[in-house]
């Protein structure tokens, strides 16, 4: 008689997660388990049945690494790559200008304000009006704004002070 030797498989062996998510079964597994209830039900299950507090919660890998679940955690990686190199641009020519780091030595937010303002004006007469956009006025709102949240962490206001989690 033979005796068919199984493979050791565990709850998040590669083959299950490909059968249930797909070729990419890590990253389909980070995508969704945010989103689906019953995946977070087998996440559980896999855990041993033991609900945990959301801070407390594990994503664990195809190797079987286990990170904490970054539900709660920034996404700086989600700023479109587009936009950030457009505003580099801005601080390029400010850094050719003014000596790169200027800004950080602080400002006025009455005076990022008034430039803020200044630059939404132009780009919405200039949008409106039909006519070429002759600077960067968006990037420059962005620096605008940039001046005013460093003023705001010079205060004491956290990192996440704004941040509800759902």
């Amino acid at each position: 008689m033979e005796i068919k030797e199984e493979k050791n498989k565990t709850y998040w062996d590669k083959e299950r997660l490909e059968k249930f998510w797909g070729r990419n079964p890590t990253q389909e597994f980070n995508d969704r388990i945010e989103t689906q209830d019953d995946i977070q039900l087998e996440f559980q299950e896999a855990l041993g049945g033991v609900e945990q507090e959301p801070s407390k919660k594990k994503r664990v890998f195809e190797s079987g690494s286990q990170r904490d679940d970054d539900t709660n955690k920034p996404l700086p990686n989600h700023l479109d790559a587009y936009v950030r190199m457009r505003y580099g641009y801005l601080l390029r020519h400010g850094g050719n200008h003014y000596d790169k780091g200027n800004w950080r030595k602080g400002q006025p937010t009455e005076a990022a304000l008034e430039s803020l303002h200044r630059h939404l004006a132009k780009f919405e007469m200039n949008l409106y009006n039909g006519v070429e956009q002759d600077e960067d006025h968006l990037s420059a709102i962005i620096f605008g704004c940039q001046l005013i949240m460093k003023n705001e962490e010079k205060e004491g206001i956290k990192i996440d002070h704004y941040y509800k989690p759902i």
